[in-house]
């Protein structure tokens, strides 16, 4: 929902796609004796793809709005990793986006992961996406700030 013209709200339709690929470096690791436990610290670069599409009819105006903004910011992040056999917790986060106001964005995820195999995992988690856009898209000036939280479920491939 959202305020059209300062007087009437609108409900409108609003889909997101919101891609990360990402590499990284181990900085630091700690492992118990009998080496079944081990800590690992790790960094990582990469990029994060934002799919959006908005969908609102405006009645009042004889307006459709249907506008797709995309867009891709690089990230910075890091990884904090416990391992205990074949189970996984990972809580990470990043900051995505060019340092100025006008496109940013913050992730923060924690997860388990059980290793079904030796480049799979099995992930349940807790995720938390905070973006913030501004841009012109047909000649227009818009602005996204959304805010994106609840549970997730995947599965993850080793390289």
């Amino acid at each position: 929902t959202f305020n059209y013209n300062n007087s009437s709200f609108i409900d409108a339709t609003y889909r997101s796609i919101n891609l990360r690929l990402f590499a990284g470096y181990k900085f630091l690791n700690i492992e118990s004796n009998n080496e079944k436990f081990r800590y690992e610290l790790f960094g990582y670069l990469g990029t994060r793809l934002h799919l959006q599409k908005i969908y609102a009819e405006i009645a009042d105006a004889s307006i459709t709005l249907d506008i797709n903004p995309a867009w891709a910011e690089p990230i910075i992040g890091l990884q904090n990793q416990l391992t205990w056999k074949r189970w996984f917790v990972i809580i990470n986060g990043d900051y995505g986006g060019y340092f100025v106001n006008t496109k940013y964005s913050f992730q923060f995820s924690a997860s388990v992961y059980f290793r079904a195999g030796k480049t799979t995992s099995v992930k349940l988690g807790w995720n938390y996406l905070d973006l913030n856009h501004r841009g012109t898209l047909l000649n227009q000036d818009f602005r996204v700030d959304a805010t994106f939280s609840g549970p997730a479920a995947a599965v993850a491939f080793h390289f």
